[in-house]
């Protein structure tokens, strides 16, 4: 091959991986999902399984703990915290204690008579439904009125407050100055949602410098530490 082949040769080989990387960088799309590595589900429950690793609850749950300082300056920067957090759109929810722990995710209501076995012996019928709105107006004469009457017309049978209840079983959280503590009071706790999928780790380490941020605008003298655990 004559040297001008040859370099005709090197330039169409240059040009040819010019294009491919064009081509590359335009078409090529990187993943941070980490569920791509396990096995295709086989069926509902499997894809279930793997939808909620991805994007349930618990994937999405960052366990936060205040040390440090005293009690009310704990306290304090829980509540700061927390009202930092509800207004940024990186996190869905927040509990810290300030409305008693009883928070009902409305985004339940649709599915409660899916997930009750409250109707398995007998079913709800008319006069299921006739007893349950006289044991209603019992109840809105009872002292739990105002806490039940935001709920009568979206729930008359009180199905999700009872589900509620039954998660959460006989646990109970330690409150001080209204905000969750530890059992031995040295800490103010936090439960916080993320936005983000538990397996979207750019969109996790995103939320974590808000919280960072947050935090530091909530304790702004540094006498208090942030601890943070969870999937993300």
């Amino acid at each position: 091959m004559t040297p001008a082949r040859r370099h005709a040769a090197a330039f169409a080989w240059f040009a040819a991986l010019a294009l491919l990387a064009v081509l590359a960088a335009r078409e090529l799309k990187i993943g941070t999902d980490l569920r791509l590595f396990l096995p295709a589900p086989g069926n509902e429950a499997e894809r279930l399984l793997v939808e909620e690793i991805g994007d349930g609850p618990a994937a999405r749950l960052l366990l936060v703990a205040i040390e440090g300082g005293d009690a009310a300056q704990r306290a304090d920067a829980s509540r700061a915290l927390a009202t930092a957090l509800r207004g940024d759109a990186s996190f869905r929810h927040v509990a810290n204690g300030e409305s008693g722990g009883d928070e009902i995710d409305e985004s339940l209501l649709p599915y409660r008579y899916l997930l009750t076995p409250a109707f398995d012996e007998r079913p709800l019928d008319a006069e299921r439904l006739a007893d349950e709105l006289a044991a209603r107006l019992d109840d809105l004469a009872s002292p739990i009125g105002p806490a039940i009457e935001p709920w009568l017309a979206r729930d008359p049978t009180l199905v999700l407050m009872g589900l509620v209840e039954r998660w959460r079983g006989n646990v109970e959280i330690a409150l001080d100055d209204d905000v969750f503590v530890s059992r031995d009071g040295s800490r103010a706790l936090l439960a916080i949602e993320t936005a983000a999928a538990g397996f979207d780790p750019d969109a996790q380490a995103a939320a974590l410098a808000r919280l960072d941020a947050a935090f530091a605008a909530a304790s702004p003298t540094g006498t208090l530490r942030l601890v943070v655990s969870g999937p993300g």
